[in-house]
């Protein structure tokens, strides 16, 4: 398991917060309903590639398809993207700013304008986590929140209009709806048109949900996805 100096990790994970059992998937940690995860992949631990890209909340539902360049993969890392590679995810969020994301991500070139989940199109709402090479941006609906840091590894995430980053609110994302996304959300990319700003990083689990999940349900996701 890795230990993320200063976050819920470095107390919780030696404690064993967040392991999964048998009955309760990583994903649904802290309690949320199945009902609330509309998609929940696991590169990392995965028996295969094609394993990698299953829908684990619904298999054969959103099942990850290939982008025209698609990462590499090991059980270790996880997904492996160079920079050109990314996955298309059927499952979309609305512009109405009250779905939850979430991305265990490491290995992340410290460029601009490269994204790590999302998709937005002028005109409509949308939903993405972004590194530049000073900040990370959030955004969900039509507004964004923009955040100075250079970390790159750790679990970021949405959960409505407030951003995370390793478990912890990173600020609260302004007021600002659209209508709902038409195109494929991408994975390692931005769908706004064509893909693009497409990261340079390893990727070991991502789950999207259809509500805001709680402070608490961050938190135990969170560990969760740190300890696969």
């Amino acid at each position: 398991m890795t230990i993320f100096p200063g976050s819920i990790y470095g107390s919780m994970g030696r404690l064993g917060v967040g392991k999964q059992t048998s009955a309760t998937p990583w994903w649904l940690s802290g309690g949320i309903a199945a009902d609330n995860c509309v998609a929940a992949y696991q590169p990392k631990g995965a028996a295969s590639y094609a394993a990698s890209k299953i829908n684990l909340a619904s298999p054969g539902i959103n099942n990850l398809i290939d982008g025209a360049n698609y990462p590499t993969w090991n059980s270790t890392d996880g997904w492996m993207g160079d920079g050109t590679q990314y996955l298309r995810c059927t499952a979309l969020p609305t512009g109405d700013q009250t779905y939850s994301a979430f991305i265990r991500i490491s290995n992340i070139i410290l460029v601009d304008l490269k994204v790590m989940f999302g998709v937005y199109n002028s005109g409509e709402g949308g939903l993405y986590i972004q590194s530049n090479s000073t900040t990370k941006n959030f955004l969900t609906g039509t507004k964004a929140l923009s955040k100075a840091e250079r970390n790159t590894s750790g679990v970021y995430g949405i959960a409505g209009k407030t951003a995370y980053y390793n478990g912890a609110g990173a600020g609260d994302i302004a007021t600002g709806t659209g209508s709902d996304p038409t195109v494929d959300m991408l994975i390692f990319a931005l769908r706004r048109g064509t893909p693009q700003q497409i990261i340079t990083a390893h990727i070991q689990a991502f789950a999207m949900y259809n509500a805001t999940i709680s402070a608490a349900q961050v938190a135990a996701l969170t560990a969760a996805m740190a300890a696969l």
